[in-house]
């Protein structure tokens, strides 16, 4: 046996150091042909981040609009709230005089602000007074027009005064005036690395070609803006960067592309990626670029020492192979141990049970009588030895057949394990009998725990052949220690002198022994 476990030990190990020179090599090779492939990664990665950068810079100027929309709407509301209150004022000041005291005031204020002015004469509806910034001609204008004011002007308030309304609006062109506005100055305080930056061109052209396009904001050539942009521009590489950005803007709404371009202030020619997203309410193409001449820098700086790290990453691999080398070691000596102590266990185990009914057998129910005898003699304990014997079972052999006997030994023994408490102990003393051992059970206890146990059994049901049903019964004999005795044998013999007295009353019942008997 020793030698069987030597030869496993040794071939465990031989197959941990193999399992551990394969993967060490295996990584080796693997490490070695990934470094090209790490370089193209770490570029990847770098263009990923610089292509997120663009977009998300983008986006949230593209998100900021919306939010300065509200902003100006917010704004002009409550300048035309305040008019409103003037208002007010003049007319209760002076009702007659209101009309005269309001056309003085939206002149005043006409010219200060893009605002919407209308007073109309709600007897007659006749337009007494107005001042509407979009229109050339102000002498063009009807009862439908007012009437649509409400719903097209993103900021619009009226109020009746006598037979005067009063309306005071602010276009959407005059919000978006504002808004770009705003957006010219956020842009051209942005302030990037890497020489990034963000600008604007306003299509006036879908269709592309000479015109096509207004720029409206580059913080780097401010002195450009305002000038004509044309699809048949190409860079120093002869590609078409405006008609690239104009196609991909009008079939996806946005694009990345590639283009060469001087660099601010020098005249180094960079390969330069931009992002481009249209804003369709404006018609403009926001965009941001950056260059691509430092993506090589920073590849080179993430892999200049890779061989070093292929160094550094073998010793860390051997030394972890050693380490396992050692724990598998150390496992399996505490495997073995383990294994042959449950195994040893296992096996003592099933010589203390009987096969059939998978209780206790002679063997362990002597060891038990040792245990309990002990406690007695040393805490005073005092156990119940119970002798229960099935009554006339040769009977059901002889009728039935030894199976249908081995089947009542098995539902015995369950139904008694079904009904004492969790620390009786019950074995197959032999045969048809079995040995029960009660520690603690009370004198005054014993009567209601037999005819209890009694009860049960006589309750069982068994099938012979041509499904004969019958039942069965015991004979329980019930003695414990005594003082005068010497062994634990004395008193399992009175329990079993007890059974025997038990059998001679006439079966199913029960004797108890209190007195010792001569054998």
């Amino acid at each position: 046996m020793d030698y069987l476990r030597k030869k496993y030990r040794i071939l465990l190990i031989s197959i941990i150091l193999v399992i551990g020179l394969i993967i060490s090599g295996v990584v080796y090779f693997v490490l070695i042909d990934l470094e090209e492939a790490y370089h193209e990664y770490a570029k990847d990665s770098i263009m990923d981040v610089k292509k997120g950068y663009l977009k998300d810079t983008v986006n949230n100027i593209i998100d900021g609009i919306e939010q300065k929309n509200e902003n100006q709407v917010i704004y002009h509301q409550h300048l035309a709230e305040d008019m409103i209150g003037i208002f007010d004022n003049y007319y209760l000041a002076d009702s007659e005089g209101f009309l005269y005291y309001a056309k003085q005031y939206m002149q005043q204020e006409a010219k200060k602000i893009d605002f919407t002015f209308l007073i109309i004469n709600s007897q007659n509806n006749e337009v007494v007074f107005q001042y509407i910034p979009s229109l050339e001609d102000e002498n063009i204008i009807s009862t439908e027009y007012i009437n649509h004011l409400s719903s097209e002007l993103p900021v619009y308030t009226s109020k009746l005064y006598g037979n005067y309304k009063t309306v005071i609006g602010v276009s959407q062109d005059v919000i978006d005036s504002r808004v770009k506005n705003a957006l010219y100055n956020e842009i051209h305080g942005l302030k990037f690395e890497d020489n990034a930056y963000v600008w604007v061109n306003e299509i006036v052209n879908y269709a592309g070609g000479d015109d096509y396009a207004i720029r409206r904001i580059h913080p780097n050539l401010k002195d450009t803006e305002g000038i004509y942009l044309s699809t048949n521009m190409t860079d120093v590489m002869g590609t078409t960067p405006y008609k690239t950005e104009l196609e991909g803007v009008k079939q996806y709404g946005e694009l990345f592309f590639q283009y060469y371009f001087k660099k601010l202030n020098s005249d180094t020619i960079s390969e330069k990626i931009t992002y481009a997203k249209l804003y369709k309410d404006f018609d403009w193409i926001i965009a941001m670029g950056v260059h691509l001449d430092d993506i090589q820098e920073y590849v080179d700086k993430t892999t200049q020492d890779k061989s070093q790290q292929v160094r550094r990453l073998l010793i860390i691999l051997s030394s972890i192979v050693i380490v396992i080398i050692i724990i598998a070691l150390v496992v399996v000596h505490h495997l073995e141990r383990w294994y042959y102590g449950n195994f040893n266990k296992t096996l003592i185990e099933e010589s203390l049970k009987d096969p059939l009914t998978n209780t206790y057998n002679r063997r362990a129910a002597y060891k038990y009588l040792a245990t309990s005898w002990a406690n007695f003699k040393s805490v005073g304990l005092n156990a119940k030895i119970m002798m229960i014997d099935i009554d006339n079972f040769k009977k059901v052999n002889d009728s039935c057949g030894h199976s249908v006997g081995d089947q009542v030994l098995i539902k015995l023994a369950d139904t008694i394990n079904s009904h004492i408490r969790s620390n009786d102990f019950l074995s197959r003393w032999g045969g048809e009998e079995f040995l029960l051992i009660c520690n603690g059970l009370k004198k005054e206890d014993v009567e209601a725990f037999t005819v209890k146990l009694l009860n049960a059994i006589e309750k069982m049901q068994f099938e012979c052949e041509e499904a004969k049903k019958f039942n069965i019964t015991v004979s329980i004999g019930v003695s414990d220690f005594y003082d005068s005795d010497d062994q634990f044998s004395i008193a399992v013999n009175r329990a079993d002198m007890a059974l025997y007295k038990a059998k001679a009353a006439g079966k199913n019942t029960f004797v108890v022994l209190e007195e010792a008997t001569e054998n």
